[in-house]
């Protein structure tokens, strides 16, 4: 766990004390400023006004945020009727994301007619592939084929 969430920090912490412009992302150059970036931040005009709003802006939200939860807590403590349906309503969003991801993915991973359908991998300037072999599955059926075996198979029909 970490790795995963450590690590974005330590690039993160590194950019902090150096100077990226526009020009960084070209040339590679980032030379160090020490905390004048720091500096720059606190002693802006705008900075105090910033503070404040985000802070506004984090407790206004957390509690906000409370207050409803408690509320549909204690709404849904109640037995009535339709209760257990509601419930399960309130939680129908939180399982949807996941379901259409997989389709999504499971689409795109489709051996025949994926995303990927007909793709080996990138060519690179060595002449490698940005991809193992195998990885990208090539097309067996073209949408021809499929069309062609769909009247096919209308043609047959009696």
């Amino acid at each position: 766990m970490l790795l995963f969430f450590g690590y974005p920090v330590v690039p993160n912490v590194m950019m902090a004390f150096q100077d990226y412009t526009t020009r960084t992302f070209y040339t590679g150059e980032t030379p160090g400023v020490g905390f004048r970036n720091y500096i720059a931040v606190v002693s802006s005009s705008v900075f105090e006004q910033a503070m404040f709003n985000t802070v506004l802006f984090t407790l206004a939200s957390v509690a906000g945020q409370f207050a409803i939860g408690l509320a549909i807590a204690v709404f849904f403590h109640r037995h009535f009727p339709l209760s257990g349906l509601l419930r399960s309503l309130l939680l129908l969003p939180w399982p949807i994301p996941l379901i259409v991801s997989g389709a999504v993915w499971r689409w795109i991973l489709d051996h025949d007619h994926g995303a990927n359908c007909g793709v080996d991998g990138v060519d690179l300037h060595d002449g490698q592939t940005s991809a193992p072999p195998g990885v990208f599955a090539r097309c067996e059926r073209t949408s021809d084929d499929v069309l062609d075996q769909a009247a096919d198979g209308r043609a047959r029909r009696p």
